[in-house]
């Protein structure tokens, strides 16, 4: 920025851009402002230069400095993150030799289930013939009891 003597045309110096400055005076008619810097330097510039928001290059310092923090605060993440990756790596295998595992245990009980059911119905049918032997032997004594035909002694001792 040009610094003028006045608000007239006639320079005296320059201000980089983004420099923080003091607004001392104000002339809207003629559209300058008095400024002053943090060394002394003083004058007029055109007002349509002057603004109230950080400067871009401050503004990017301070992203800068905010940036360098983030990449500090991250470069102890990486050792953490692979730390964290070889975990996965192992609980997947673990849970792979799992499924394995349950698998066969599935296919142990079902064999198991079939062998009791089998046993069952064996149980079962010995009980059934155990029960039709003594229905068979309790109908042919029953019928055969009543043709025997035993003597009897009759007792007249009168």
């Amino acid at each position: 920025m040009f610094l003028h003597r006045g608000s007239s045309s006639q320079f005296v110096g320059t201000l980089t851009a983004g420099t923080p400055i003091t607004v001392t005076a104000r002339n809207d008619d003629s559209g300058y402002a008095e400024v002053s810097d943090d060394q002394a330097k003083s004058g007029w510039v055109e007002t349509r230069f002057l603004s109230d928001s950080v400067s871009r290059r401050a503004r990017l310092e301070e992203v800068e400095r905010d940036l360098e923090k983030v990449q500090q605060s991250h470069e102890g993440a990486g050792g953490k993150l692979a730390s964290y990756e070889e975990e996965v790596r192992r609980l997947k295998t673990d849970n792979d030799k799992l499924k394995s595992k349950n698998g066969v245990l599935e296919s142990e009980v079902k064999r198991v289930q079939n062998e009791l059911a089998a046993s069952d119905q064996d149980y079962q049918m010995t009980w059934f013939r155990n029960g039709a032997v003594v229905l068979g032997a309790g109908l042919l004594l029953g019928s055969l009891i009543p043709r025997l035909s035993i003597p009897r002694r009759r007792n007249n001792r009168w």
